[in-house]
């Protein structure tokens, strides 16, 4: 069976900064998010577009691989992870037409996040 868990990227007002977290509860209003994390002893409330959901597959490496997760193979287009249609999926970032299930990933690796690694997608755009 997939273990299901989330990450979560917050605001830490002490750091002044988002993070990525771990939440241990997560919960859900028609116009709020909040989630529950033990280190910090604090629930956040979070954008729902921040709470991402583990696949339940891991890289070549062995990182967990979250939604929203930027994967990379050498000398090959970027991927985004993504859930659609009832399934996680994999789009090309340079070729908006091919999204593909995500059912392997032992040539990939998690390289970064949409969130705190935009900028990966940006320079693989235009470098190719």
């Amino acid at each position: 069976m997939r273990e299901i868990k989330f990450r979560a990227r917050v605001f830490d007002d002490e750091l002044g900064r988002h993070k990525m977290v771990y939440p241990t509860r997560i919960t859900l209003f028609p116009d709020a998010v909040y989630v529950y994390v033990p280190e910090d002893d604090y629930e956040y409330q979070i954008k729902p577009e921040f709470l991402l959901q583990f696949t339940g597959l891991r890289d070549r490496r062995g990182v967990e691989i979250y939604e929203g997760d930027i994967l990379a193979r050498e000398y090959f287009a970027h991927w985004v992870v993504c859930w659609g249609a009832g399934a996680f999926h994999i789009h090309n970032t340079t070729a908006p037409d091919r999204t593909y299930p995500l059912i392997q990933t032992f040539d990939r690796e998690v390289i970064g996040n949409i969130h705190e690694n935009a900028d990966l997608l940006k320079e693989r755009t235009e470098g190719e």
